[in-house]
């Protein structure tokens, strides 16, 4: 549930753009970077991976929604080949 004081467009017009955080503990990035190899001060600046990470998302009436940014920065909706 997101609570209302996430809502950063409080307009009656659609669509909605809301502020919302997702996150996981550290100990899981630190099992990450523990795969990927790391060691030392990297393994320690990585555990922050996604320890807390704020989404902007676009809502519509219908409850579809896009995720627009991603701490700030712009989401691509270009495809990877």
């Amino acid at each position: 549930m997101i609570h209302p004081s996430m809502i950063y467009d409080k307009t009656e017009e659609w669509p909605k753009i809301v502020k919302t955080y997702v996150h996981s503990n550290k100990e899981r990035g630190y099992d990450i970077g523990e795969e990927l190899g790391l060691k030392g001060d990297s393994l320690k600046q990585f555990t922050y991976l996604h320890y807390e990470v704020e989404l902007t998302i676009k809502v519509q009436r219908d409850g579809s929604y896009v995720v627009t940014h991603v701490d700030g920065f712009p989401v691509s909706d270009k495809k990877e080949e």
